[in-house]
């Protein structure tokens, strides 16, 4: 099969990967890719899009089907995402992922790294108003690690929006995530950036 084949291919799975991501709400880049290769039926790893390619495809797919509200859903996104960040203030919150991007859409979760000493402490915080979230752990890959590493996560709501709160540990500071997107190092937004970005919302809503 020439290149021309391969890259079609490649193209046909990263749009469903895209779809599975967007209809989903997941942030899993890798389950949606394996999710799209098997309804397809592609076992040649050279037709598997890399994540930049679902992202692209993401893009494509969120201007082609969720264009008309997609601010509105974005800003009520950041606004839930930073609530649960005052929420969690103790715990220096960053905003990451496809809500901190633009790219999410109004299933997407909203993805928080935190630093706690252990999870027990951030279930306190968020019983203390009235929270409850349920314990889990995510697959990350480090910057500077070969291998993905584990890290506690903690999953609950904040005004009917999903929080995913990745729990970091302090060596990670020097060593952040890799965005799953860009492959490059990402410790997201802190909350006042964050604000910054719905300060900008309503000139967006109302196309200014």
């Amino acid at each position: 099969m020439g290149g021309g084949s391969h890259r079609g291919m490649r193209q046909r799975v990263a749009a469903e990967a895209a779809r599975i991501i967007a209809e989903l709400g997941i942030l899993d880049f890798a389950g949606a890719r394996r999710k799209a290769v098997a309804r397809l039926r592609v076992t040649d790893r050279r037709q598997w899009p890399d994540n930049a390619e679902i992202t692209e495809a993401l893009e494509s797919y969120r201007a082609l089907f969720q264009a008309g509200d997609r601010e509105q859903v974005l800003g009520r996104l950041r606004r839930a995402g930073l609530k649960a960040m005052d929420l969690l203030a103790d715990f220096e919150p960053r905003l990451a992922g496809p809500v901190r991007d633009g790219t999410a859409g109004e299933h997407s979760p909203v993805l928080l790294y935190l630093f706690a000493d252990s999870p027990k402490n951030v279930v306190i915080g968020l019983l203390d108003n009235g929270v409850y979230a349920d314990a889990g752990e995510r697959r990350m890959r480090f910057s500077g690690d070969h291998l993905p590493q584990s890290r506690p996560t903690l999953r609950f709501s904040v005004e009917d929006v999903e929080i995913q709160a990745v729990l970091l540990e302090p060596a990670d500071r020097s060593r952040p995530p890799l965005d799953p997107a860009s492959g490059r190092p990402d410790l997201g937004l802190a909350a006042a950036a964050v604000a910054t970005l719905l300060e900008d919302q309503p000139r967006l809503d109302s196309g200014l």
